[in-house]
């Protein structure tokens, strides 16, 4: 077998069209996670229902096992009651303890840049359910605004075992309805 045929054989041309399809699948599945997906959610108290949109990262960040396999993470936004709240979904968020007049509360605070903007700090607020997984945020309003019409949107959360880690967000085709 000559040296070119030996690059043409029926064998390496499957491996190779294998390869190229599990790429595509990759970006498929990345653009799937890139756009917002709304819904509608009864308030169970009150019956209201509430707009809720979510965008997953762009990209997906390796951790140390056991959370290996690639990790997103997930911005929720809704209207009624107004609240940001952000999901990872493999991974542990670190938090740090403050005082507080009503008792400690936990919060992280995570490092944003809208574009080509400056960083600029945010704190989140750990859930009553003390959830390692997820954090509110403390301004939602000025979050909402901020991303309004921006087309990139990078936040840098600090995970257990991990350190700081960076995620990636298009958040331009966010429904006016959540703002």
């Amino acid at each position: 077998m000559s040296f070119f045929n030996r690059f043409r054989s029926p064998e390496r041309i499957a491996e190779i069209a294998a390869k190229k399809e599990a790429e595509l699948d990759q970006i498929r599945a990345d653009m799937a996670l890139a756009d917002w997906k709304y819904f509608e959610q009864a308030d169970q108290l009150t019956g209201k229902k509430s707009l809720i949109g979510k965008l997953n990262s762009k990209n997906r960040v390796d951790l140390s096992p056991p959370y290996n396999g690639g990790s997103t993470l997930t911005i929720s936004v809704s209207r009624h009651p107004r609240e940001v709240r952000f999901q990872i979904d493999k991974g542990q968020i670190i938090y740090n303890i403050k005082t507080a007049l009503n008792g400690p509360r936990f919060v992280t605070v995570v490092n944003c840049r809208l574009d080509d903007g400056p960083i600029f700090v945010l704190k989140g607020i750990q859930p009553k359910s003390h959830s390692t997984t997820e954090f509110t945020l403390e301004n939602p309003a000025a979050f909402t605004m901020g991303i309004r019409k921006k087309t990139s949107l990078k936040v840098e959360v600090l995970l257990y075992q991990d350190g700081p880690k960076v995620f990636d967000f298009n958040p331009n085709s966010m429904s006016n309805a959540l703002y």
